[in-house]
């Protein structure tokens, strides 16, 4: 698998897979370590830091954005790659804080 830098476009501080640890034709999970330094941990709830949801719904795209660019052969421009315009009942299982490590997986539907 090829370095997460290479694949996508994204860079710090919105660069939120650290790595892809496992990869098919159609499945894709990948790890992202959740540091306490991050930027936004210092205004979104400073007292009580939590991952903010819409961070980890951009994570979970992220990891999408690498299968899809892996599937479609897609270099780090993303030339012609569509993008996400919307997300549907979107459930979060628990808090996710600094010093975390949160995975997540993806699949490939065809249309």
């Amino acid at each position: 698998m090829k370095p997460v830098k290479e694949v996508l476009p994204h860079r710090e501080p919105f660069l939120f897979i650290d790595e892809v640890v496992d990869l098919t034709d159609t499945t894709i999970q990948a790890t992202s370590h959740v540091r306490a330094e991050d930027p936004h941990f210092r205004g979104h709830y400073p007292n009580l830091p939590i991952m903010p949801g819409v961070l980890l719904c951009e994570t979970v795209l992220q990891a999408g954005a690498y299968l899809m660019a892996t599937k479609l052969a897609l270099d780090a421009s993303m030339k012609g790659a569509p993008v996400v315009s919307r997300m549907n009942k979107v459930k979060f299982k628990r808090m996710v804080k600094p010093g975390m490590c949160s995975r997540c997986a993806r699949s490939w539907i065809d249309p």
